[in-house]
């Protein structure tokens, strides 16, 4: 059977529009002559629109020509999204725009729903095909990998999109993730990096505010190049380690620089990166635990490093490990660690190598930088709180083994930003410290709640006044 030719994705399209057009007119049409505006569906269907009360305008005929003006900015904006994706191919186009039928009005609520919205403040941004800045535009689709959100952004530059699951399914901070770890697998694929804030958990409309981060470098000559590339913690999913888990086993007390204080954790991500590239497809997570041991010939401390993944990757990182590490400091072993006790350490997925940069985001390992997970900065002293004790080896082994303690390992944090709202920053510090959801409340200099939508800068604002 022959594939189908660009000219055919392109008639096929045509085709689509005519009756596109006819289908949204027979559903004005319909109701206008029942009279029945109260009807779930027209009242869905004129919110989509954002259109007025039937009794706002003159005549019904006025109306009818407003949808059919949206009818056609839809068609364009959908005419400039194929013109972009037609470069990739016939095939990329067929599968980037299966989504058609889901716009027809009757599909529209069983679909997922899309809302494009660019920002009005400063600058407009100008995107690859001219005539879309303050321009917004919907779409709906069986899933989201119909549509390619990249090619998307280039026609139309948006800052802020609205999202409806299929019926109004309501929204929770696990779908909201998932979510964006979709957008992100798809627009940095195009150079699109960025950082988002979200509102309407619990609703059934997400609002996803964009940030978008600009290249520091760009060599076209490194995978990847030097990028920014970063993802929120929340969006890889915790490894679960158990007691009795086989591992790998490191004498940490006798690793010399530059392995030791961590440093063999930096050099095995740098090592993982041609492995990662060579399985794109692959994903596999790492943790680490500090504790005291014996294994080694003398009381010291350990490193355990554990892995959850495909036994190929297993392998590879096992092999990397041997090579890296000297032989007498290095063993398996079974833990019997608690699952708190673990600190994910390691994800490699879709070709890359990710490492913590903070408590709440990841960075892409790049190659040759040793400097990859940024510059430390130890937290402010906690010993007020009692939280800062350190321990020695010595003070540890002296102690009864149930009451020992790893050392703790200085945390990385960075300055909230301004434009972070207070529910974000409290919902991170709850994430950092493991503490229970809805514990952490930032102060107004009244001694009142701060609001979850005020900004950190308005924040910092009234009490530097105070």
């Amino acid at each position: 059977m022959k594939k189908p030719s660009m000219q055919d994705h392109w008639a096929r399209f045509e085709r689509w529009s005519r009756r596109y057009r006819r289908t949204s007119a027979e559903f004005v049409a319909a109701h206008a002559d029942e009279g029945d505006w109260y009807d779930p569906r027209w009242l869905a269907y004129a919110s989509r629109w954002e259109l007025r009360s039937p009794d706002a305008y003159e005549s019904i005929h006025d109306m009818e020509e407003e949808v059919e003006r949206r009818v056609q900015q839809k068609l364009r904006f959908l005419r400039a999204y194929l013109v972009h994706i037609s470069a990739d191919g016939p095939a990329f186009m067929a599968v980037k725009s299966r989504f058609l039928s889901c716009q027809y009005p009757s599909r529209c609520d069983a679909a997922w729903g899309f809302w494009f919205e660019q920002s009005m403040e400063g600058d407009l941004e100008i995107g690859g095909i001219p005539g879309f800045q303050e321009f917004e535009a919907e779409l709906f689709l069986n899933t989201i990998a119909e549509a390619d959100f990249g090619s998307i952004r280039s026609v139309l530059p948006f800052d802020t999109l609205i999202v409806r699951r299929p019926y109004g399914e309501i929204w929770s901070a696990a779908t909201a993730a998932a979510l964006v770890v979709e957008l992100r697998r798809d627009m940095e694929f195009d150079a699109y990096f960025f950082e988002v804030d979200l509102e309407g958990i619990d609703t059934a409309l997400l609002c996803i505010e964009f940030h978008w981060l600009l290249a520091e470098k760009f060599d076209f000559n490194q995978r990847d190049a030097t990028m920014i590339h970063r993802k929120s913690s929340i969006e890889l999913p915790p490894l679960s380690i158990k007691p009795g888990t086989h591992c790998w086993q490191i004498d940490s007390d006798r690793l010399s620089s530059p392995l030791d204080e961590g440093g063999w954790l930096e050099k095995l991500s740098e090592r993982l990166i041609e492995v990662a590239v060579e399985h794109p497809n692959l994903t596999l997570y790492a943790a680490t635990w500090v504790g005291p041991s014996v294994e080694f010939g003398s009381g010291g401390w350990s490193t355990w490093f554990a892995m959850k993944g495909p036994k190929v990757l297993r392998d590879r990182i096992a092999a990397v490990l041997r090579e890296l590490l000297p032989s007498r400091l290095l063993k398996t072993g079974i833990t019997d660690a608690s699952q708190s006790s673990w600190l994910d350490s390691l994800y490699i997925a879709q070709g890359c190598v990710w490492r913590p940069w903070d408590a709440s985001e990841w960075i892409c390992v790049q190659p040759n930088n040793p400097d990859a997970t940024g510059d430390e900065q130890v937290l402010p002293d906690l010993s007020s709180t009692g939280d800062s004790e350190e321990y020695s080896p010595d003070d540890a082994m002296n102690s009864p083994v149930a009451e020992v303690k790893p050392p703790k390992q200085a945390l990385r944090y960075r300055a909230a930003k301004g434009d972070a709202s207070v529910g974000t920053i409290q919902a991170t510090i709850e994430k950092m410290f493991k503490l229970p959801e809805g514990s952490v409340k930032l102060i107004n200099p009244d001694k009142s709640f701060s609001n979850r939508n005020q900004s950190i800068r308005r924040l910092r604002e009234r009490w530097e006044a105070s």
